[in-house]
């Protein structure tokens, strides 16, 4: 049976969908959400959703999932609890 993953999901899901893909012989097509907030891509730092060319993604080659945590974004966003007596 072929497989359409769906994906309305950030870039590292985008990410993960991408290399689960890869590895499925009976994968057809990947369902992908590029119009988030301009913010969320700014969680990592290559976005695949901004490679998009006539339809396609090239998997990435880099370690892990193939995106790159976007730190210095993500350390404006630390949300710190706050402890009870």
């Amino acid at each position: 049976m072929r497989i359409a993953p769906h994906n309305c999901g950030g870039p590292v899901l985008t990410a993960a969908a991408v290399q689960v893909a890869a590895c499925c012989a009976n994968f057809v097509i990947q369902e992908i959400f590029p119009y988030h907030n301009p913010l969320m891509y700014e969680i990592v730092e290559n976005p695949l959703e901004k490679t998009v060319n006539k339809g396609r993604l090239k998997v990435p080659e880099a370690p892990g999932l193939g995106v790159t945590l976007n730190h210095k974004f993500m350390n404006q966003h630390i949300v710190h609890s706050v402890e009870q007596s």
